[in-house]
C-alpha cells in the first residue's frame, strides 16, 4: 500500500489593508508651491530664486562698471560703489553659485540614483526657505545702510569702530541663514546619495554629476562651520566687548583671514565641481561616445576635493608668513592642477573622434574648458608667491577670480540649463528664430539623463516610471506620437511639433482618465493592493502599465509626478472608473464648499494664531521697560512692540500647531483655528516660522541686534523647550517654561540702551516668578480636562493641596522679589506703596484659595494676577516719571 504525504501548508500573515474615506485633493496654485516638500519643485524654486539673485547682482555689476567706464566719473560716490562692491560679490557667492547646484542636485540626484525622493523631504523644503530668508534679510539692508567693508568683510574695517550701522550684521545673519540652510542640504544630499541609490548601482556605477554633488555635499559640511564661527567671532566683537580681531587687545585681524579662507578656498571647488560634473554629463551625449575615464574622473574629483582643504593660505600670500610655510602653500597649489588637468585631458578626449552634435549646451561646455583653462593657468602664476606680491591688489587677480567664476561655474550653469531645460519643461530652448522644437530632442535628453547605472538590458524600473516616454523594457522605440510633447509648447513656427500634436490628437484623447485621478484609482484598483504587499514586485512591473500606443502619455501630476507608479487602463473596468471619477468629484466639490471663508474670517483666523490676548501682556511689559529704561522714541516704541509681537506671535502660531491634537480635545480651546481645522497644521508653522524670521530681521535692521537675539530666544524658549519638551513630560513645565515669558522685558530694555544690567534682571524676575502661580490658578480650574488629554500638570499630578501650597508659596516669594528694585535704589516711594499693597492682595488670594479650595477662589486669583502684572509695570513707570 502507498501512503502520499501531504507536506504542511503554513498559513501566511494577514496583509494590513489600507482603508481610506476621502483622498485629499493635491494643493493648487500658489500655495502648492510655498507648501511643497517635493524634490523637483523644490530645485526649480531654488533655480527660480538664485536667477533672481543673479541678474541683481548683474545690475550692480554694471553699475560699478558704468563708474569706471571713463576717469573721474561722478556717477556713484565712493560709499555708494563700495556697497554695491560688497553686494554684488555676496550675492554672487552665497545666494547665485553656491545655491544654485543645490537647485540642480534637488531636482536631478533623486532621478540619477533611482530615489523617489530626498532622504528628508521636509528639510529639503527648509533648506530652501532658509537661503530666501537670508537674501530678504540681506537685501533688506539696502533700506537703512548696506554694508560696505567687502564681501570678504576683513576687520579692522569691518569692526564696529568704522563700521557701526546695521550693514555688517545684515552679512553676518546673511552667512547664518545661508550656511545653515547649506549645511542642512548638504547632509539631505549625502544622506539620500548613500542610502537611496537604487539596487545595483554602487559607488562605481554613480553619475559623474552624482559623485560632483556628493563631494560637493562633504565640502560644505567641512568648510561652513568654521566661517560660522568666524561671523559668530566677528559679531561677539561688534557687540558684545570681545577682542578677538582687535589687535590693540590681544586679538589678531589674521585669526579672520584664516578662517574666512580655510572656508573661502573649499567654497571655489564648492562652486566648481558640480559644474564639473554637468560637464562630465553633456559631452558624453553631444560627442555620442561614453565618457573617457569614467574612474579617472571620479577619483580626480575626490582628489581635487582633499587638495582644496590644503591650499586656503596661498590667498594670504601678502601677509607675515614664515617662508616654509609659504613654500607649502605654494606646492599644495602646484598639486592641485595635476587632477583638475586630468578632468580637462578626459574632457578633450572624450569629444576626440566623437560624433559630435552642435548644440548649444555643447558649446556652453566647450568654451567653458577653454575659459577655465585661462583662468587656471593665471592661477598657476599667482601661487607663486614671489610673482603673488608684485600682482596682489591688481586686476590680475580679478581677471583670474572671474575667468574662474564665470567662465568655470556661470558656462557650467548654462550648459547644465539648456542641457536639462526639456527634462523640467517639456520643451526644448530654442536654437534659432524660426526653429521648430524636436520631439526627438526632448525624448533623447529625458533617455539619456540617468546615466551609467541604466546602460544595458532594461535598466531601473525607476527611471520608467519618473521619465516620460521612457520605453519599457524590451519595447521597441516609440514612434513619434508617442514621444513627450509638452502641450503648453506650442508656437506658432513649431510646424513639426503642431504636426505630431495633431496626429496624436486625432481621434485620441489626450488625457487618460488614469492619469487625471491617479490617486483614487490607485487606491481602487488591484495595482494599489500590490504595490502595497509587494513594492519591489509592483514597481518592477508598473512599466507594463504605461499607456496603450492608441493614445500619447501625457506629464504626470500628483501622486503620479512624485514617482508613484501609474495604473494601466486595461487592470481598471469601466465601472470601477466612472465611479472613481464621481468619487473624486463629490470630493472636490465638498472640498471647496468647506474651503470657501471671507477674507475677513481668514485673517481672523490668523491673527488668533498670535494669541493676541496674550500679547496685550506682553507688549505691555515691554513698553513699560522701555520707559523705565530711558526716554524712547515713539517710532523705536513702535518698532520694538513691532518685533516683540511677530516673535510671540510666531511662537503662538508654532504652539497651535504643536498642541493641535490637545487642543481639539479640550473644550476651552477646541474652536481654536488649527483644532477646527480652519487653518491647515503647516499653513500655522509656517505662518509661525515666518513670523519669527521677519521678527529677527525686523528688530536687527531697526532696533539692534541684542533685542533680536533676545526675542528670538523667547521664541526658542517658548517653542522647542516648553511646547515640545517639557509641557508633555514633567509638572514643572511652567516654572521653567516660565522664562520664556519674562524676556519681553529684557526686549524693550535692550532696545533702549542696547545692553541689559541688574534692573532688567529685576523686571525679568518678577515676570518669571508670576508666571507659575498665575497659570496653576488656571490649571486648577481646567484640571479635569488636562487629565483627559494627559497633560500633566501640577493638579494632575500632584493634586489641588499641593497645587494650592505651590501657590501659596510663589506668591510670598513673588512678593519678596518685588521689593528687590526698591531696596536696590532703583525705584522710590511710589513703587513702593504699589509693591505693597498688590503684592499683600496677591498673597490674600492665594491664602483663601488655600483655604476654601474652590473653582471661585481659583478663578478670583487668575483674573487679579492679570491685573496685578500690569499695574506693577504701570506703577514703576510711574515712580520713574514722578
Amino acid at each position: 500500500m502507498a501512503f502520499t504525504e501531504t507536506a504542511p501548508t503554513t498559513a501566511l500573515p494577514a496583509v494590513p489593508q489600507l482603508v481610506t474615506h476621502e483622498v485629499r485633493p493635491a494643493p493648487r496654485g500658489w500655495t502648492s508651491w510655498v507648501t511643497t516638500t517635493d524634490h523637483k519643485r523644490i530645485g526649480i524654486l531654488y533655480l527660480v530664486t538664485t536667477f533672481a539673485f543673479f541678474l541683481i547682482g548683474g545690475v550692480e555689476a554694471l553699475m560699478m562698471r558704468l563708474q569706471l567706464g571713463a576717469p573721474d566719473n561722478t556717477l556713484l560716490e565712493p560709499q555708494t560703489y563700495n556697497q554695491l562692491f560688497t553686494l554684488h560679490g555676496t550675492t554672487m557667492i552665497f545666494l547665485f553659485v553656491v545655491p544654485i547646484w543645490a537647485g540642480f542636485a534637488n531636482y536631478f540626484v533623486p532621478l540619477m540614483i533611482g530615489a523617489r525622493d530626498m532622504a528628508f523631504p521636509r528639510l529639503n523644503a527648509l533648506s530652501y526657505w532658509l537661503l530666501l530668508a537670508g537674501g530678504v534679510v540681506f537685501y533688506a539692508t539696502m533700506f537703512f545702510e548696506p554694508p560696505e567693508a567687502g564681501w570678504t568683510m576683513y576687520p579692522p574695517l569691518s569692526s564696529s569702530a568704522y563700521l557701526p550701522s546695521g550693514g555688517v550684521d545684515g552679512w553676518i545673519f546673511l552667512i547664518h541663514l545661508t550656511g545653515l540652510s547649506s549645511i542642512l542640504g548638504s547632509i539631505n544630499l549625502y544622506a539620500t546619495i548613500a542610502n537611496m541609490r537604487a539596487p545595483g548601482m554602487g559607488w562605481g556605477r554613480l553619475p559623474l554629476f552624482v559623485w560632483a554633488v556628493l563631494v560637493y555635499a562633504i565640502l560644505l559640511i567641512l568648510a561652513l562651520p568654521v566661517i560660522a564661527g568666524a561671523v559668530t567671532l566677528l559679531l561677539a566683537d561688534r557687540h558684545f566687548g570681545t577682542h578677538f580681531y582687535d589687535p590693540t587687545n590681544g586679538g589678531s585681524p589674521l585669526l579672520w583671514q584664516h578662517l574666512f579662507w580655510f572656508f573661502g578656498h573649499p567654497e571655489v571647488y564648492i562652486m566648481i565641481l558640480p559644474g564639473f560634473g554637468a560637464i562630465s554629463e553633456v559631452l558624453p551625449v553631444f560627442s555620442r561616445k561614453p565618457i573617457f575615464g569614467y574612474k579617472a574622473v571620479a577619483a580626480a574629483t575626490v582628489v581635487i576635493a582633499f587638495l582644496g582643504l590644503l591650499v586656503w593660505a596661498h590667498h594670504m600670500f601678502s601677509t607675515p608668513s614664515p617662508t616654509i610655510v609659504l613654500v607649502f602653500f605654494m606646492m599644495s597649489s602646484f598639486l592641485i592642477a595635476v587632477p583638475t588637468g586630468v578632468k580637462i585631458f578626459n574632457w578633450i578626449a572624450t569629444l576626440w573622434r566623437g560624433t559630435i552634435e552642435y548644440r548649444t549646451a555643447l558649446w556652453f561646455a566647450c568654451a567653458f574648458i577653454f575659459q577655465f583653462l585661462i583662468g587656471g593657468i593665471s592661477g598657476i602664476f599667482l601661487a607663486i608667491f614671489p610673482i603673488d606680491w608684485q600682482l596682489t591688489d591688481t586686476y590680475y587677480v580679478v581677471a583670474h577670480f572671474h575667468y574662474v567664476l564665470v567662465g568655470g561655474s556661470v558656462f557650467t550653469i548654462f550648459a547644465a540649463l539648456y542641457y536639462w531645460f526639456p527634462k523640467m519643461s517639456g520643451r526644448l530652448l530654442g536654437r534659432g528664430a524660426r526653429q521648430a522644437l524636436l520631439p526627438a530632442d526632448v525624448h533623447r535628453v529625458q533617455r539619456d539623463l540617468p546615466g551609467p547605472a541604466l546602460d544595458g538590458p532594461g535598466g531601473h524600473a525607476a527611471a520608467h516610471l519618473r521619465v516620460p516616454g521612457h520605453p519599457p523594457p524590451g519595447d521597441p522605440e516609440p514612434d513619434l506620437d508617442d514621444r513627450v510633447v509638452h502641450p503648453r509648447a506650442r508656437r506658432p513656427g513649431h510646424r513639426r511639433q503642431r504636426a505630431a500634436l495633431a496626429q496624436a490628437r486625432r481621434g485620441r484623447r489626450p488625457r487618460s482618465v488614469e492619469g487625471e485621478h491617479a490617486g483614487v484609482v490607485h487606491l481602487l484598483s488591484p495595482a494599489g493592493q500590490q504595490l502595497r504587499r509587494h513594492p519591489a514586485r509592483a514597481l518592477g512591473g508598473a512599466d507594463e502599465g504605461h499607456p496603450p500606443r492608441d493614445r500619447p502619455p501625457h506629464r504626470a501630476h500628483g501622486a503620479a509626478a512624485r514617482g508613484r507608479p501609474r495604473v494601466a487602463g486595461a487592470g481598471v473596468s469601466a465601472a470601477t472608473r466612472t465611479e472613481a471619477v464621481r468619487a473624486r468629484t463629490k470630493f472636490a466639490l465638498e472640498g471647496s464648499t468647506k474651503s470657501i471663508l471671507p477674507l475677513g474670517a481668514v485673517v481672523a483666523d490668523y491673527v488668533a494664531l498670535t494669541k493676541p490676548k496674550v500679547q496685550s501682556l506682553l507688549l505691555l511689559t515691554t513698553v513699560a521697560a522701555m520707559e523705565i529704561a530711558g526716554n524712547p522714541s515713539l517710532a523705536l516704541i513702535a518698532a520694538t512692540c513691532l518685533g516683540g509681537y511677530l516673535s510671540a506671535g510666531g511662537a503662538g502660531a508654532v504652539n497651535h500647531w504643536y498642541d493641535r491634537d490637545l487642543d481639539a480635545r479640550m473644550a476651552r480651546t477646541a474652536s481654536r483655528p488649527v483644532a477646527s481645522g480652519r487653518v491647515s497644521p503647516r499653513s500655522a508653522l509656517v505662518f509661525g516660522c515666518a513670523l519669527s524670521a521677519l521678527s529677527f530681521a525686523w528688530l536687527t535692521t531697526t532696533v539692534n541686534v541684542l533685542a533680536a537675539l533676545l526675542a528670538l530666544s523667547g521664541f526658542v524658549g517658548y517653542t522647542l523647550v516648553y511646547t515640545m519638551w517639557l509641557k508633555r513630560r514633567t509638572p514643572q513645565n511652567i516654572v521653567i517654561g516660565g522664562a520664556a515669558g519674562a524676556v519681553p522685558p529684557l526686549v524693550g530694555w535692550a532696545a533702549v540702551t542696547g545692553g541689559l544690567d541688574g534692573t532688567a534682571l529685576y523686571l525679568f524676575a518678577i515676570v518669571f516668578f508670576w508666571t507659575p502661580p498665575h497659570f496653576w490658578a488656571l490649571s486648577l480650574l481646567m484640571k479635569d480636562e488636562y487629565a483627559k488629554v494627559g497633560v500633566p500638570m501640577l493638579p494632575v499630578v500632584r493634586g489641588e493641596r499641593e497645587t494650592r501650597r505651590q501657590i501659596a508659596l510663589y506668591s510670598l516669594l513673588l512678593y519678596a522679589v518685588t521689593q528687590l528694585p526698591f531696596c536696590a535704589g532703583g525705584f522710590g516711594t511710589t513703587y513702593l506703596v504699589a509693591s505693597l499693597v498688590l503684592g499683600a492682595t496677591f498673597i490674600g488670594g492665594a491664602v483663601r484659595l488655600l483655604r476654601r479650595a474652590d473653582r471661585r477662589a481659583a478663578l478670583s486669583l487668575y483674573l487679579f494676577s492679570l491685573a496685578y502684572l500690569a499695574l506693577l509695570f504701570v506703577a514703576m513707570v510711574a515712580d520713574q516719571r514722578l
